[in-house]
């Protein structure tokens, strides 16, 4: 484990700040908050495709604050090709749902982002 980062040191990553996540799972269009709900966050860009975090919602529909690498908001200076934003995605399932996946959530250094999830009831 990464002492500065608290992420995997299997993780290849040149990132030097931390953002962070909220993911917010609910049904009918955020009336009905989703307790349980298993969101996994793998990442999408050049640190890598593994797993870096994994968190259940509250019964608020809340994931914790999940810490996240990601560039320092001022190095995108340093290259013309540099993005100030990390890339990740998010897996959300919970059963009796569909799962929902996010492809190319952007994390910014310093930023907590609250991504919403939506899950649709299975019918029978």
């Amino acid at each position: 484990m990464n002492e500065k980062t608290g992420m995997p040191d299997t993780q290849e990553c040149t990132y030097t700040d931390t953002g962070y996540i909220v993911v917010n799972a609910f049904t009918a269009q955020g009336a009905i908050p989703i307790e349980g709900a298993l969101v996994t966050i793998i990442g999408d860009d050049h640190c890598g495709n593994g797993v870096y975090a994994t968190a259940r919602t509250n019964k608020n529909g809340l994931t914790p604050k999940i810490p996240l690498p990601a560039p320092t908001p001022d190095s995108t200076g340093l290259s013309d090709n540099a993005k100030p934003y990390a890339l990740y995605c998010i897996e959300v399932d919970k059963e009796g749902y569909y799962s929902q996946t996010k492809i190319s959530v952007a994390v910014f250094g310093g930023v907590t982002s609250i991504q919403p999830a939506e899950l649709s009831p299975l019918t029978l």
